[in-house]
């Protein structure tokens, strides 16, 4: 949630563009939206209009040249496929416009949108209930303002932000998509070779003693967020011969476990004998390309496949399957995002 909010607020504060054809923005929640674009499609489609590459780790890209209500107009778009969350916000472009214009902006845009959309819901900024806004009023330094709120045709949140910030008025509109996958028909395990479990201490020697090898075979890394484990060696689970395993931690917590397998031949049957065993104990999974992904609530798992070169530079095929704590790993996104 708070790679939302940061990203949010980027999108409101740092807008720029470049000379390019105009995009309508709605026409442009009309495709990504309504025809339910995959992340690959997106990128495929709109990569002419990117500020920049699309950021896997904060899910997101900056979009540039759009048309908002005949203002020049820049987006942040967030495709979060592994829960099934788009979020399309769009602005005007308050760099090229004083103090007046910005006004006259978003009381535009906000009339527009009542023209288009009916009557919405309103809610003050200053009396924010809900501490997910109040984070994002406070980190947009917002000095008053009003959140409004429509239903739309689509499966989606539709919201504008009028309010004042160190730049005057300013007029965010957003579409959210959220389409949570069922949970789980079985809950995902959190152990594994008996004595391992998320969210519980766990030390070097105590993963070389759960998976029975000697602790000098496991290659130690330290991160901004805590440690990550690797051994380099063939290690069996679920009845494969992976090719190595690592273990996260997050402030010495087991956070996450990740098998890869991968040869210079296609394994594809792998992934495939994963993908039809884990469907059948834990139910369909979100799929998005060549990547599914169960959740139960506390515990995900993502089986991938991919084809790549090597660190070697040698042409290999991969299947991943990882378990993951999911609280923990947003801590350490969070852990790390805090320390820039």
């Amino acid at each position: 949630m708070k790679k939302i909010i940061s990203s949010l607020v980027v999108a409101i504060l740092c807008t720029t563009l470049n000379a390019q054809d105009k995009l309508d923005f709605f026409d442009y929640v009309e495709d990504v939206i309504g025809n339910k674009l995959s992340l690959s499609q997106f990128i495929e489609k709109y990569k002419p209009y990117f500020t920049e590459d699309y950021d896997k780790s904060t899910s997101s890209v900056g979009l540039k040249n759009l048309d908002i209500f005949g203002y020049d107009g820049g987006s942040l778009t967030m495709f979060m496929p592994e829960y099934n969350v788009k979020i399309l916000t769009v602005t005007p472009d308050y760099e090229t416009l004083d103090s007046i214009s910005r006004y006259e902006s978003a009381e535009k845009c906000h009339k527009e949108m009542i023209k288009l959309f009916g009557k919405p819901i309103k809610e003050e900024v200053n009396s924010y209930d809900d501490p997910v806004k109040q984070e994002i009023a406070q980190k947009m330094n917002m000095k008053g303002g009003v959140t409004y709120t429509w239903k739309t045709d689509y499966n989606a949140v539709l919201t504008s932000i009028w309010t004042k910030t160190d730049k005057e008025d300013v007029y965010l509109i957003s579409f959210m998509t959220m389409e949570l996958p069922a949970l789980t028909k079985t809950p995902i395990q959190r152990k594994f070779f008996r004595t391992l479990e998320f969210g519980k201490a766990v030390t070097k020697y105590q993963i070389a003693t759960a998976i029975e090898v000697n602790s000098l075979y496991l290659n130690e890394e330290r991160t901004s967020s805590g440690r990550t484990y690797n051994y380099w060696e063939p290690i069996y689970f679920g009845g494969i011969e992976w090719s190595f395993v690592e273990f996260k931690t997050v402030e010495n917590l087991l956070s996450s476990v990740r098998f890869t397998h991968t040869h210079t031949k296609n394994n594809q049957n792998i992934f495939d004998s994963l993908f039809k065993a884990l469907s059948e104990k834990y139910g369909d999974p979100t799929i998005e390309d060549n990547e599914a992904c169960w959740i139960d609530g506390p515990t995900a798992i993502v089986l991938t496949y991919k084809y790549g070169e090597s660190k070697g530079g040698e042409m290999r095929h991969y299947v991943d399957l990882r378990y993951a704590d999911m609280q923990l790993t947003n801590e350490a996104q969070n852990i790390i995002t805090n320390e820039l």
